[in-house]
């Protein structure tokens, strides 16, 4: 088995079946764990016919006499050791070492080997392979997307204010204007050192200044007789679209906090612009995806058609939509 390739659930289904019947077939064998012939052939490829070569589930330490092992788990890193002529591979020494791979995943792994000659009880020289294998982990990364709808979902009122009716255009004033507030680029979560380019710029002076701009938009036209407003999102309006802290396309950004404070900031902004926006005409939010936020946006996106489900009588039923 390829080193750093772990058996999946399926596979321990389909290796204990095949333990307990020997003789069944792969459309046997596929009809009682639920899976297609084709995933029976990979598993008979990979760990053997009968599964010979399949890390044993019950790997326990009192089996092991000749084993010698190091576990050193920490915070966020762990280190695992073992030196046995039974413990041959990473997946042996992290059954032995009982490491849940729910919660850590393998960094880095090395397997050495060596033979030792010993004289035998019966005098005669025994040649016994010795193998040391040793694993470094990391924990795995929590889901910020996850935690950051809990957050918004926290702060999500539980009743949206019904908007006052707009008031009726006047006589011989029936021109009707569009007011589009494009924000683009607004790059919620960069982070800018002043000394190094002139200005700074990092959480919260997105959330203030984007909340600024779309005053001002409103203010400069309250004397227009407005028929709707778009609000474009998107548009690079998050700096970044993984916990990696990368663009769409694997680049790594500078970026002020984690990608679900940033998420959760971002939204808060985008609540809080549309309800103003809706405060004075009929809003439509039109989703445009960049190449540093293709999914962060398109997250967002859902979550605001959570919160302004459905629209008001009277007004313009609010519309999302990819452009």
């Amino acid at each position: 088995m390829a080193q750093g390739s772990f058996p999946s659930s399926l596979d321990y289904a389909i290796y204990e079946v095949i333990q307990n019947n020997s003789t069944w077939g792969r459309t046997r064998i596929s009809r009682e764990v639920g899976c297609s012939e084709k995933r029976i052939r990979t598993f008979r490829s990979k760990y053997g016919r009968h599964g010979q070569n399949f890390p044993s589930p019950d790997l326990q330490a009192n089996d092991q006499d000749d084993t010698e092992a190091s576990i050193d788990i920490r915070q966020s890193t762990g280190l695992v050791t073992t030196k046995s002529t039974k413990i041959k591979t990473v997946e042996q020494a992290l059954a032995y070492a009982k490491i849940d791979l729910d919660t850590w995943e393998v960094d880095r792994q090395v397997v050495n080997f060596w033979d030792t000659t010993m004289q035998g009880a019966d005098k005669v020289p025994q040649t016994v392979t010795n193998y040391q294998v040793k694993v470094w982990l990391k924990r795995q990364a929590s889901m910020p997307l996850l935690e950051a709808f809990k957050d918004i979902m926290a702060e999500m009122p539980t009743v949206m204010p019904i908007p006052p009716a707009l008031p009726p255009i006047p006589d011989g004033e029936q021109d009707k204007y569009l007011l589009e507030i494009s924000l683009v680029d607004h790059h919620f979560g960069k982070l800018a050192w002043e000394p190094e380019t002139g200005s700074r710029y990092d959480l919260k002076v997105a959330e203030k200044l984007f909340d600024a701009a779309v005053a001002t938009f409103l203010k400069d036209t309250e004397n227009y007789p407005l028929d709707k407003i778009l609000l474009p999102v998107g548009n690079d309006f998050f700096h970044i679209n993984s916990r990696e802290n990368t663009t769409v396309h694997g680049t790594r950004q500078d970026v002020d906090s984690r990608l679900h404070k940033i998420f959760t900031a971002g939204c808060r902004a985008m609540v809080n612009a549309i309800t103003r926006c809706r405060m004075i005409a009929p809003t439509k939010v039109i989703w445009v995806p960049g190449n540093h936020d293709m999914d962060t946006s398109w997250f967002m996106m859902q979550y605001l058609q959570g919160v302004f489900r459905g629209g008001y009588p009277g007004h313009y039923r609010h519309i999302f939509y990819s452009s």
